[in-house]
């Protein structure tokens, strides 16, 4: 199928979704290997990829807010609580 029999929601949904199973595999990868690290090196934020020093042995992320994002969209159940807790404050 080409873009001219798509209609123009599917074609920006194939454009603008990644490839979630493969990105979310990187993530992972990134977060074993962060955890991994010995404190000083370098690693990298599973959720950006910024590069970063490891300052402490639970140091993992660039920002609270990119953990939170991390654990929200890997885990299933944490993102299911995260949707109550964000319709909650409306």
């Amino acid at each position: 199928m080409d873009a001219d029999e798509m209609s123009e929601g599917e074609a920006i949904s194939e454009w603008e979704m990644p490839d979630l199973e493969a990105n979310y595999a990187q993530k992972e990868r990134d977060y074993y290997r962060a955890k991994m690290a010995k404190v000083g090196t370098v690693i990298i934020c599973p959720w950006c990829g910024k590069r970063l020093i490891k300052r402490t042995y639970q140091h993992k992320f660039c920002s609270t807010t990119h953990k939170d994002r991390y654990h929200n969209t890997i885990n299933p159940e944490k993102q299911a609580r995260a949707r109550c807790f964000n319709s909650r404050r409306r």
